[in-house]
C-alpha cells in the first residue's frame, strides 16, 4: 500500500493524472494512474478526487493501481445483479492473491540470508515437534514401481517394511513452502517462462512490439536472480535460480525430519484395492479457461462476469490471478460414509446430497482405465496420525512467527498434501508438541557453550518460558504483516483468502470441476458426474451464451458456480 496526492497536468487541451508519493528512501515520485483500476467510489476520477487530495494505490510496472480511498480496502468494480446468489457446486482450486511487493522492506522484503556460519545472537534455532493427522485419505504413491511404458497408470503407496504408509520428508517441506510463500507474499518459488520478460526495460518491448503477448506478472513477485534479492521463502525454505540464470544457490535454514506413522498395524492405516480404484480424471489448464486464471488488477480481482473473451483472456491488461491453492473440502468433514466402499460406484447417485466425485464412474458396467486417469491400490484412512521434526537454524522472530502460526491454525483448517488435491484427498491438520519443542536464540547458545552444565540434558537449550518464545514469534509475524499492509492481520487480502483455503467454504456446496448438465438432466436438478467426461461444454456454453460467461470468483466472497446446460434449440 502506498499513500500520495492527487495531481491534475494540463497541457494543451490535454489533461493528465498523475500521484506524488515517497519512495522506500523518502525521495517524491510521480506515478500515473491505470484508470481502469479506480475505486468505483472516486470515479470519474475528474469529479471525485481534488488537487492534493490523498490517496491509496498500490504499485506494479511503474502505474498505481486500485486506487480507492485512505485507510479503506480496494473494492473493485460495482456487483453484478445477482452476484450473491448461491451456485451449484464450487471449483477446485482457486487463487490467493499476490499484491505487489516493491515496497516491501525489513522482514517482508528482499536481502541477502543470515548463512549458517554462526548462531546470530538475536535468531532462533531448535526443534519444533508436529503432529499431522489426516482428515480426508492421503495419496502418497509409489511412483518409482510405476512402468512408464503402460498407458494406465496404477500406484501403489508408498510403504516402509513394516507395510506402515511413508511420507517423505521433501514432500512435508513443499507444503509448508507453499503455504509460506502465501503468507508471507513471497517471491514466486517457480514460475516457469519468467525470465523470458525478466527485466523492465524487456516487458516494456514486448508490450510495444505485440500487447497482447502475455498477462503482466509483478517483477517484485517472480523468482530471485541473486542472492540480495531472497524473499522471506527462499531464506527460510532455500532458493536455486531457474534456467541456469543464477550463479550460485542457497541451502535454506529449515529441513525436515524422518515422518513416523503412529499407527502400530498397516490395517488401521491403510485402504488397500487389489483391483486397484480409478479416480476421477483430473484438470489441466487450458486456453479456454482464461476467465478462471485472469485478473483485471494487482490485487487478484477476477475479470467480471460478461466480459467478451479477448478481455477476459491471456493477453491485453490482465494479470495473473495469484498462487493456484486447492481449498479444503471442509463438508466432506460431516459428511458420513463419503469415503467408505469407495470401490462401490455410487457417482451417479447423490447420498445426502452429494455424489462420490474422486471415483470415474463406470461406462456401460465397465471400469473406465484410460491414459486420462489413474488408478491406486490404496490410501491412508482419515485419523492416521504422523509426527516429525522441523529442525531450524536463524530464524528471524518474524519468520519463526510465519512458520508457528501456519503449525496452529484454529480448528478446522487443514493444509493439503499428496495426490488428487481437488478430488479432496490429502487434508491433513498439523499441530505443535510444545513439551517436546526446543527453541533457542543466539544468546541461549552462546550460553550453554560457556557453562560446564548441561542445561536440560538435550542437544538444544530449551528457553525458560516455551509458550512466551512461540506466542511472542506468532505475534511478531502477524503485528509484521498488519503494519506492512496498514490493516488488519485477518482482512490482509492474501491472510484472508489463505484462510478461507485453509478452512473450505461455509456454504457446503460440492466441490468439483465444472460440468455441464447432460441432455436428458432436469433443470434445476443436481447432475451427476458425466460418464463420458466432457468437461469442456461447460466451457463451451459459458463461453457461448453472453449472459454467461462466468468468472472464477474471488475465494474470500465465492458463492458458487451454476451448472450450465445446453442452450435451448
Amino acid at each position: 500500500m502506498t499513500l500520495g496526492a492527487f495531481h491534475i497536468i494540463v497541457k494543451g487541451n490535454k489533461t493528465k493524472y498523475t500521484f506524488n508519493y515517497p519512495d522506500r528512501n523518502g525521495e517524491t515520485r510521480n506515478i500515473m494512474p491505470d484508470l481502469t483500476s479506480v475505486e468505483p467510489s472516486l470515479q470519474p476520477i475528474s469529479e471525485k478526487i481534488k488537487e492534493g487530495d490523498k490517496v491509496e494505490f498500490d504499485i506494479a510496472n511503474g502505474k498505481a493501481y486500485n486506487v480507492r480511498p485512505v485507510g479503506s480496502d480496494w473494492r473493485g468494480p460495482e456487483p453484478d445483479a445477482g452476484k450473491d446468489k448461491m451456485g451449484d457446486f464450487h471449483n477446485p482450486y482457486n487463487f490467493i492473491p499476490t499484491p505487489s511487493r516493491e515496497n516491501y522492506v525489513g522482514d517482508l522484503g528482499d536481502g541477502n540470508p543470515r548463512g549458517h556460519h554462526v548462531y546470530h545472537e538475536d535468531c532462533y534455532s531448535g526443534r519444533i515437534r508436529v503432529k499431522m493427522t489426516t482428515v480426508t485419505p492421503l495419496i502418497v504413491p509409489d511412483t518409482a514401481k510405476v512402468d512408464p511404458n503402460i498407458e494406465h497408470k496404477k500406484y501403489d503407496p508408498l510403504l516402509d517394511e513394516k507395510g506402515l504408509p511413508i511420507v517423505p520428508p521433501t514432500s512435508i517441506k513443499g507444503m509448508l513452502r507453499a503455504a509460506f510463500e502465501a503468507v508471507t507474499n513471497s517471491r514466486m518459488g517457480v514460475f516457469a517462462g519468467s525470465y523470458e520478460i525478466r527485466s523492465k526495460r524487456e516487458q516494456r518491448e514486448r508490450r510495444q512490439e505485440k500487447e497482447d503477448v502475455t498477462a503482466h506478472i509483478d517483477e517484485s513477485l517472480l523468482p530471485a536472480t541473486e542472492m540480495s534479492q531472497l524473499s522471506p521463502a527462499d531464506r527460510v525454505f532455500g532458493w536455486v535460480g531457474q534456467e541456469g540464470k543464477a550463479k550460485s544457490a542457497y541451502r535454506g535454514n529449515l529441513r525436515v525430519g524422518h515422518v513416523r506413522c503412529l499407527e502400530d498395524c498397516p490395517q488401521k492405516a491403510l485402504d488397500t484395492f487389489d483391483d486397484g480404484l480409478p479416480l476421477a480424471i483430473l484438470g489441466q489448464p487450458k486456453p479456454q479457461q482464461g476467465r478462471f486464471y485472469m485478473a483485471q488488477n494487482t490485487n487478484g480481482d477476477p475479470v467480471g462476469k460478461g466480459v467478451d473473451k479477448e478481455k477476459a483472456g491471456y493477453g491485453g491488461k490482465n494479470y495473473l490471478r495469484g498462487r493456484k491453492v486447492y481449498p479444503h473440502h471442509g463438508h466432506l468433514v460431516v459428511l458420513d460414509g463419503y469415503w467408505d466402499n469407495p470401490m462401490e460406484d455410487r457417482t451417479q447417485k447423490a447420498i445426502n446430497g452429494f455424489f462420490q466425485e474422486y471415483r470415474q464412474p463406470r461406462a456401460n458396467d465397465e471400469e473406465q482405465r484410460t491414459s486420462q486417469n489413474r488408478s491406486i491400490t490404496g490410501w491412508v484412512r482419515p485419523k492416521v496420525a504422523f509426527e516429525f521434526d522441523l529442525w531450524v537454524d536463524n530464524l528471524s522472530k518474524f519468520e519463526l512467527g510465519a512458520l508457528l502460526w501456519l503449525l496452529s491454525l484454529k480448528e478446522n483448517h487443514c493444509h493439503r498434501l499428496g495426490g488428487a488435491k481437488p478430488l479432496g484427498l490429502g487434508s491433513v491438520r498439523l499441530e505443535i508438541d510444545r513439551a517436546q519443542t526446543q527453541l533457542a536464540t543466539g544468546q541461549d547458545m552462546k550460553a550453554r557453550y560457556q557453562s560446564l552444565t548441561d542445561l536440560d540434558g538435550g542437544l538444544w537449550p530449551k528457553t525458560a518460558d516455551e509458550e512466551n518464545v512461540i506466542d511472542g514469534a506468532i505475534e511478531a509475524y502477524k503485528s509484521a504483516i498488519a503494519s506492512t499492509n496498514d490493516k488488519e492481520f485477518e482482512k490482509v487480502s492474501y491472510i484472508a483468502a489463505f484462510r478461507r483455503a485453509a478452512k473450505g467454504y461455509d456454504n457446503k456446496l460440492p466441490v468439483h470441476y465444472p460440468r455441464a448438465r447432460q441432455s436428458n438432466q432436469q433443470e434445476g436438478k443436481p447432475a451427476p458426474p458425466n460418464p463420458n467426461g466432457e468437461s469442456f461444454k461447460w466451457f463451451v456454453f459459458n463461453e457461448g451464451d453472453p449472459n454467461n460467461r462466468y468468472c472464477l470468483p474471488d475465494i474470500r466472497k465465492d458463492a458458487g458456480l451454476p451448472i450450465l446446460s445446453p442452450p435451448k434449440k
